[in-house]
């Protein structure tokens, strides 16, 4: 994070997600980014969404009972940019920049 995120930036993250020093950044966190629409993130000020398989990957794993909640991933995902993905043993992390 420290690496891929200016101190400073507010970021919005979501469960699962690893933990950000709140004394750097400015943190708020949500169960799901899906609750909201890229356009509310943007309004609100996030610098960054930094996004966690182990919230978002449920869905996408079970494409034909969330079909819902993939298109709302989906429209976060190509909404924003991606500043950096982190792989380990499965598990994602992905950061996107609202900029």
């Amino acid at each position: 994070i420290d690496d891929n995120i200016p101190a400073g930036s507010k970021i919005a993250v979501e469960s699962y997600a690893p933990f950000i020093e709140p004394e750097t950044y400015q943190v708020e966190g949500f169960r799901m980014m899906k609750e909201h629409s890229a356009e509310w993130y943007v309004e609100n000020g996030f610098d960054y969404l930094v996004l966690s398989r182990g919230t978002y990957g449920r869905f996408f794993n079970e494409p034909d009972q969330y079909g819902t909640e993939i298109s709302l991933y989906e429209s976060l995902f190509n909404s924003f940019s991606l500043t950096k993905t982190f792989l380990d043993g499965g598990y994602e992390i992905r950061i996107y920049s609202t900029e």
